[in-house]
């Protein structure tokens, strides 16, 4: 059983969908996708539950929110910019006033630190790049002082999010699928450049 607390949000009201998918790479391992086929409730007991095609179901009651499948993504990716640069678009990103967002769970500069994973993403120059500087809170960590899971998949939720809005469509829109390959731990207090960039438009 699990529930997700109410600061944990994108959209107000919903479950961010960084940490729902995450919450299944936890009973799946550190190479999976998730697809969301509903918004997950907050302060609600939700279960997950496992099918027999190795797959992973998050359900409120009888209702599918979300389902994931082990999966290995593939493809390279774009050079990260230098530190300096990903500073200075967190910096500008923390300086405006007019955030759509300002208590989303991942991106959202009025939420305090260890409550939200501030990573407060901005195009890098003329490149079709989006990128964060980021120090991860030891309030998500084990004891190992590696990021859970549901933690390291939040941080990529904002990023990608907004290379598609910046390069690919200015439409609203919403994330139908995360899929994530951990290759390494990610370390609490450690600074870590974080990148978003367009693959594809489907529409």
């Amino acid at each position: 059983m699990v529930v997700i607390e109410s600061h944990v949000c994108g959209l107000p009201g919903v479950g961010f969908g960084g940490y729902v998918a995450g919450l299944l790479a936890t009973e799946l391992g550190v190479a999976a996708k998730v697809d969301f086929l509903r918004p997950a409730p907050l302060e609600v007991t939700l279960s997950v539950e496992h099918d027999a095609a190795s797959g992973a179901k998050l359900l409120d009651g009888e209702v599918v929110l979300a389902v994931g499948r082990p999966h290995e993504t593939g493809g390279g990716h774009p050079a990260p910019p230098a530190w300096t640069e990903a500073v200075q678009v967190s910096t500008s990103y923390v300086a405006r006033t007019d955030s759509d967002y300002p208590n989303c769970f991942g991106c959202g500069a009025a939420v305090p630190d260890g409550k939200g994973m501030r990573v407060f993403p901005g195009p890098i120059g003329a490149r079709d790049l989006i990128a964060a500087a980021w120090t991860p809170s030891e309030a998500f960590a084990g004891p190992d002082g590696a990021l859970l899971p549901a933690f390291v998949w939040s941080a990529l939720d904002c990023p990608g999010g907004l290379a598609s809005r910046q390069f690919l469509t200015s439409e609203p829109s919403v994330i139908a699928n995360l899929a994530v390959t951990q290759q390494a731990p990610v370390l609490a207090g450690r600074p870590h450049i974080v990148i978003g960039w367009p693959v594809h438009h489907q529409g």
